[in-house]
């Protein structure tokens, strides 16, 4: 995680943004969010990663893993922890 988030709050914020929460859920996050500058940064880079993970996997599913592994390390500086770990999925898919 970048930033210390409550891990509960975490994983609910997780499943919010995949579409997978409940009503109870997202209105939980939702209200977390609203009064949460540090979880509204976390939901921000979660976005972000998901993002790079989908466009990286997509260059995977069309034969390209050479672009997707290049797609992730060149956000490494932005996603330190996360980055390095999308490239070797692809070049080991």
């Amino acid at each position: 995680m970048k930033h210390e988030i409550e891990q509960g709050l975490h994983e609910k914020l997780c499943a919010y943004l995949l579409g997978e929460a409940s009503d109870e859920v997202r209105a939980e996050v939702e209200a977390a969010l609203a009064g949460s500058a540090e979880l509204r940064e976390e939901r921000e880079y979660l976005e972000k990663t998901i993002g790079l993970v989908q466009e990286t996997m997509a260059l995977v599913v069309a034969g390209h893993s050479e672009r997707a592994a290049g797609l992730a390390f060149e956000h490494t500086a932005e996603f330190p922890e996360d980055a390095e770990i999308v490239a070797r999925v692809a070049l080991d898919r």
